[in-house]
């Protein structure tokens, strides 16, 4: 009687000490892809930044060749209305990415 008591109880044993390693992958896997998301996150975030960077920048060159050509500094009055936005300066994270391959 004594034997089936003391394999009953290692059993008992066995299993919260395999619960208690079941638990601890399960936090690092979760922990792991809480960080993987962030990461994603702040990339696309990354990618959707670098797109407005180069959309204004191209439509500042443009500003300044037709400023160039014209040598009117009304080539710059959309430029510096857009700049002054208050929509513009809410947005925190931009939804569309055309760089995505």
């Amino acid at each position: 009687m004594g034997k089936k008591i003391d394999i009953v109880k290692d059993l008992k044993t066995i299993i919260s000490i395999q619960e208690k390693i079941i638990k601890a992958n399960e936090s690092e896997l979760d922990s792991i892809n809480k960080n993987f998301f962030n990461v994603y996150d702040h990339n696309e975030s990354m990618q959707q930044w670098a797109y407005w960077y180069r959309a204004w920048s191209e439509y500042l060159e443009k500003c300044i060749q037709e400023f160039r050509r014209t040598k009117k500094k009304s080539a710059f009055n959309n430029y510096f209305k857009s700049l002054d936005n208050p929509e513009l300066k809410k947005t925190k994270k931009l939804k569309k990415n055309v760089f995505d391959l």
